[in-house]
């Protein structure tokens, strides 16, 4: 934090990403009680920031939750409003209609690859996530970040790094950076698209994305599709994963999925009702 033109404060990593520290630099004006009366209400205003910029974000990490429903929130709030789906997707096959009514109330979107927070990707929201994230880390910020207000972005050296692409709110396919909602709306075009067949890249395809056509095959791939030649055409379809063996019970008659964790907070609620 500067004022009037000099460096008043630096910011270092708190007990939560969200809250981070504020440390007065030294000053031959401010010692004792006042260094520390001023200390406290530069952290009031910083915390008084981020709950305006970020309300959601800070609502999800005061909310009382319970079951997968607590889970995912707390992860979610952990990459600061964008969470890879395949992190948490044993507790999403845990959540119950209600449960991802609560979620959706929240402000939490279901994505096919992502779980995210709605109106994550303002420009403000998406800087100051990714300067929470440097400070968290003890990073400086000396790589260039995608614009927030592009769906996406060609990346440059030094990238930035996945994790901090995340805090952006945006996914990396090679050396092109997307940005999360737009990445879902295309996921959600494809699959209606495989739906019907083997598909071309189309102009909504490129639309969505606001980059060349040759960086589309690239995202689709990353999405799970397979890219295969017809002739001229270019064609791709949805590859699925394989399906995981199903193993057998113990030996003493209870199976793995009843002997999880997971399968005995499913159930939790039952025994009490």
């Amino acid at each position: 934090l500067w004022w009037d033109g000099s460096p008043l404060v630096r910011l270092l990593p708190g007990t939560h990403v969200l809250q981070p520290r504020v440390d007065l630099l030294p000053a031959d004006h401010l010692d004792g009680q006042l260094r520390e009366n001023l200390r406290r209400r530069l952290q009031h205003w910083l915390d008084g920031h981020i709950a305006g910029t970020l309300p959601a974000l800070v609502r999800l990490h005061r909310h009382e939750a319970s079951g997968p429903v607590r889970g995912i929130l707390y992860q979610l709030v952990e990459h600061l409003g964008l969470l890879d789906r395949a992190r948490v997707e044993e507790l999403c096959r845990l959540l119950d209609k209600p449960q991802r009514a609560k979620l959706h109330a929240l402000g939490v979107r279901m994505g096919y690859c992502d779980i995210f927070l709605k109106g994550s990707q303002r420009p403000d929201r998406s800087r100051l996530r990714a300067r929470l994230w440097q400070i968290h880390h003890g990073q400086q910020a000396d790589a260039e970040l995608p614009a927030p207000e592009r769906a996406s972005t060609p990346l440059v050296e030094p990238m930035p790094s996945d994790d901090l692409l995340g805090a952006c709110g945006f996914r990396r396919f090679g050396r092109l950076a997307v940005r999360i909602d737009m990445l879902d709306r295309l996921a959600r075009h494809a699959h209606l698209a495989a739906a019907k067949g083997a598909f071309e890249i189309d102009h909504m395809m490129v639309s969505m994305l606001g980059c060349r056509k040759e960086d589309l095959p690239l995202v689709l791939q990353g999405l799970g599709y397979q890219r295969r030649q017809d002739g001229e055409r270019e064609l791709f379809s949805f590859r699925p994963k394989r399906a995981r063996t199903r193993k057998k019970p113990a030996a003493g008659g209870q199976s793995p999925a009843s002997a999880s964790p997971f399968y005995a907070l499913r159930h939790l609620g039952r025994q009490r009702s």
